[in-house]
C-alpha cells in the first residue's frame, strides 16, 4: 500500500483484474507528500477508506462471472433469455402444466415476471451508476484534498525557514546553509507540485463515458430511465489555462508566504469543503451559481462539524442534521411545543458571520488566479450576509456600573498577576488598542520617543513573524498622560532592564497559533461572569469606548486622524508606524489620545483599586500613585 519514493511516500492499490474494465485502470496511486512514515501511514488510511468504496461500487457493476457491464440478477426457471425469448425447452414448463393454455398461462406469467426483472436489474444499475460516481468523486476529493494539505506543509516549512533566516542575519556561513535549504524545498515544492499532477485521478474514470450505452444491451429500459451523465467534462484534469481548483489552492497557499498561519489554515478549511460540496474541477469551470450553492450548502453545515476526531463528509453532516431535526421537531410537537420555540430543538447550523468567513477565504483565492488568468471573474463577489456583523453589533460600550463592578474586586487567576490585569484594562482604554496588540508589546523595541513625546508602535515582529491584524494595524499611537500617570513608562524600564522580550513576561503563548493573549483572555471572561458584567461586554468593548468618545468630539479632532489611531483601513497597503507618525504628525495624533476621558466614573482610582474621589468623576487627570506602586 506504502511506496517510497524519493519525493516521499505514496499510496498505491492494485485494482482486481475483473475490475479494470470498470475503472480503465490497473492501480490507484497518489502522492502523501510527506518523507514521515507515520504522517503517511495517517494519509494513507484515509485514502484507502476511499478506494474500498470506490472498488465496492465497481464491483456491483459486473456481473457473476466478473465480466463488465453485467447485473447480479440469476434468471428463474422458465425464464425467457436472449438466446431462447420463447424459452419452450421441455422440462423447463413443469409436467402439471399439460394443457395448451396452462402452458400459455405459465410462459405469459413468466413474461410479466421477466418485464420485472429486467426492470429491476435496469434500475439496480442506475443506483450502482451513482453509487460509482459518487465513489469516484470521493476518492478524487480525498487526492485533491491531500494535494491541499502537502501545500500547506510546505508552506509552514517555508515560514519556518523565512524565520530562520531573518535571525540569521549576523552569520553569514548560517545564512549561506539556510539558503541551501531553502533550494532543496523550493525543489520539493516543485516535486511535490509534478506528484501530485501525476496522481491525478482523472484518468480512472475516462471509461465512465461511454458505459451507460453498454450496459443490458438486450434489455430496453424503462420510459423513466434517466443515463447519468458521464462526468468527463465536469471532472477531467484541468489544463494549463485552467487547471484543478486543488491545484490553485495549493500554489496559492505555497506561495502566500504575507499570509498568517490561521489565514492559510482558513483557506485549506473551506478548500475541503468546497471540494465535498462541488467537487474538484477546472477552476475556470465554477460559476456564480456554484458558489451560491456552495454557500447555501455552508448554511446548513452543522455548527460542530470538523471539531470531531473522526471525519465525517459535509454533506453525510448535513443529511444526519436534517434527519436528526426532522425527529427533535416530530417530538416537540407530540409534546406540544409551541411552533414558535421549535427552533431551539434543532440542530445548531453555520452563522452568516461563519458563512462569510468561508465566503471570504475562496474570494482571495479567486482573486489569486484573476491576474494569472485562471479564471475569467471573481464569483465569490456581491453576495449578501444578512446579519454576518451582529456579534460585532451586539456588543456595548462599558459602563460606570461595569467597570465599577469589574475593577471593584481582587483579580483572581493562577499565573496572571493582578498588576498584569490592571495595565492590560487601563492601556486598552486609553488607546484602543487589540487585546493580542497590547500582549505583544516589547519594552525594548516598541516604545520611542517622538517630539518629546512616548509613542507605542504597533509593528511587525521580525523574531517571531508576528503581525497585526490589518496593513493599517501598523500606527504609532501616543502613550495616553494617564498611563503615564499610572507607571506605563516605569514598567516599561523595568522590564527593559530584567532583559525581558515581552512587557507582560507572566503571559505564554498558547494553541496552534500560538496566541499570547489566549489565556488572559479566558481568565478575564471567566472573571467578569463573576463578577457580574453584563454579557454584552467585553474586553473588546473598550476599543467601542474609545472611538464612541472621540467620535463625539469636536470638528478639531478629524476622522483621519481617529483612524490612524484605531488602526482602521484608510490608505492602500502598509505605510509602516513611522510613516504614519511622519504623515499625521506627533501634535495630531497627541492631541486626538488626550481627548480619550471618562467622565461617568474615576478610572484612575479604580485602576488602582482605589474609591473614587467625586472630584474626578469628569476625568481630570489624576496625580495618584502609579500600578508599579500599587503592586509594591
Amino acid at each position: 500500500m506504502l511506496q517510497k519514493r524519493s519525493s516521499g511516500y505514496h499510496f498505491r492499490r492494485v485494482v482486481p483484474p475483473p475490475l479494470r474494465p470498470v475503472l480503465g485502470s490497473r492501480e490507484l496511486l497518489a502522492s502523501l507528500g510527506t518523507p514521515s512514515l507515520a504522517l503517511a501511514r495517517a494519509r494513507a488510511a484515509r485514502l484507502y477508506t476511499a478506494s474500498d468504496r470506490l472498488l465496492a461500487a465497481a464491483r456491483l457493476m459486473t456481473d457473476t462471472k466478473g465480466r463488465a457491464g453485467g447485473g447480479n440478477v440469476i434468471p428463474f426457471p422458465g425464464m425467457p433469455t436472449a438466446s431462447d425469448p420463447d424459452n419452450e425447452r421441455p422440462g423447463l414448463i413443469p409436467a402439471e402444466f399439460d394443457t395448451l393454455e396452462l402452458r400459455r398461462a405459465w410462459v405469459d406469467g413468466n413474461a410479466a415476471m421477466y418485464a420485472l426483472a429486467r426492470d429491476a436489474m435496469t434500475q439496480n444499475d442506475l443506483a450502482h451508476q451513482r453509487e460509482l460516481q459518487a465513489a469516484k468523486e470521493a476518492w478524487q476529493a480525498a487526492v485533491a484534498i491531500m494535494r491541499i494539505e502537502n501545500a500547506g506543509r510546505l508552506a509552514d516549512a517555508n515560514e519556518k525557514f523565512r524565520q530562520a533566516e531573518r535571525l540569521a542575519t549576523d552569520a553569514q556561513a548560517v545564512i549561506e546553509r539556510m539558503r541551501g535549504e531553502a533550494a532543496v524545498t523550493e525543489g520539493r515544492l516543485d516535486e511535490a507540485r509534478r506528484s501530485s499532477a501525476a496522481a491525478d485521478p482523472a484518468s480512472l474514470i475516462a471509461a465512465l463515458a461511454g458505459l451507460v450505452g453498454q450496459m443490458h444491451a438486450n434489455a430496453a429500459p424503462p420510459a423513466n430511465f434517466v443515463p447519468v451523465a458521464a462526468p468527463a467534462a465536469a471532472t477531467s484534469a484541468g489544463t494549463e489555462d485552467s487547471p484543478l481548483f486543488s491545484s490553485v489552492v495549493a500554489e496559492y497557499i505555497a506561495g502566500s508566504g504575507h499570509l498568517d498561519l490561521k489565514t492559510r489554515d482558513q483557506a485549506q478549511m473551506t478548500a475541503r469543503l468546497l471540494i465535498e460540496f462541488l467537487g474538484d474541477r477546472p477552476i475556470r469551470d465554477y460559476d456564480g451559481k456554484d458558489a451560491k450553492r456552495f454557500l447555501d450548502l455552508l448554511r446548513r453545515l452543522p455548527s460542530t462539524h470538523g471539531k470531531s476526531r473522526t471525519p465525517v463528509h459535509a454533506l453525510e453532516a448535513i443529511a444526519a442534521a436534517d434527519a436528526k431535526d426532522e425527529k427533535a421537531v416530530a417530538d416537540a410537537r407530540r409534546r406540544g411545543v409551541p411552533e414558535n420555540q421549535l427552533l431551539s430543538v434543532r440542530v445548531a447550523r453555520l452563522t452568516e458571520k461563519t458563512v462569510k468567513r468561508h465566503s471570504t477565504s475562496m474570494s482571495s483565492v479567486w482573486k489569486f488566479a484573476l491576474p494569472i488568468e485562471y479564471v475569467d471573474k471573481v464569483i465569490f463577489s456581491g453576495f449578501v450576509f444578512a446579519g454576518a456583523k451582529s456579534g460585532s453589533r451586539a456588543r456595548d460600550d462599558w459602563s460606570a456600573e461595569d467597570v465599577r463592578a469589574l475593577l471593584g474586586r481582587p483579580w483572581r487567576s493562577p499565573g496572571i498577576s493582578e498588576h498584569t490585569f490592571r495595565m492590560l484594562v487601563a492601556i486598552a482604554a486609553y488607546s484602543g488598542m487589540r487585546l493580542e496588540e497590547i500582549c505583544r508589546l516589547r519594552p525594548s523595541v516598541d516604545f520611542e520617543r517622538h517630539d518629546g513625546k512616548w509613542f507605542i508602535l504597533v509593528q511587525r515582529h521580525k523574531d517571531d513573524s508576528w503581525k497585526p491584524k490589518t496593513d493599517a494595524g501598523e500606527r504609532a499611537i501616543p502613550v495616553h498622560p494617564e498611563l503615564t500617570k499610572l507607571g506605563l513608562m516605569h514598567h516599561v524600564e523595568r522590564m527593559k532592564k530584567a532583559g525581558k522580550k515581552h512587557l507582560f513576561h507572566d503571559l505564554e503563548a498558547s494553541g496552534r497559533y500560538s496566541n499570547l493573549s489566549a489565556s488572559f483572555s479566558k481568565a478575564f471572561s471567566n472573571f467578569k461572569i463573576q463578577a457580574g458584567v453584563r454579557d454584552e461586554v467585553s474586553f473588546h468593548s473598550w476599543r467601542h469606548n474609545v472611538v464612541t468618545i472621540l467620535n463625539n468630539e469636536d470638528a478639531t479632532i478629524r476622522p483621519e486622524w481617529i483612524n490612524a489611531l484605531m488602526g482602521h483601513k484608510q490608505t492602500s497597503g502598509s505605510e509602516g508606524p513611522r510613516t504614519y507618525l511622519k504623515r499625521i504628525g506627533a501634535q495630531n495624533l497627541a492631541k486626538t489620545v488626550s481627548r480619550i476621558r471618562y467622565e461617568d466614573f474615576d478610572l484612575p482610582s479604580l485602576l488602582r483599586g482605589e474609591p473614587e474621589r467625586a472630584g474626578k468623576i469628569k476625568g481630570a487627570v489624576d496625580e495618584g500613585a502609579d500600578l508599579d506602586d500599587a503592586e509594591k
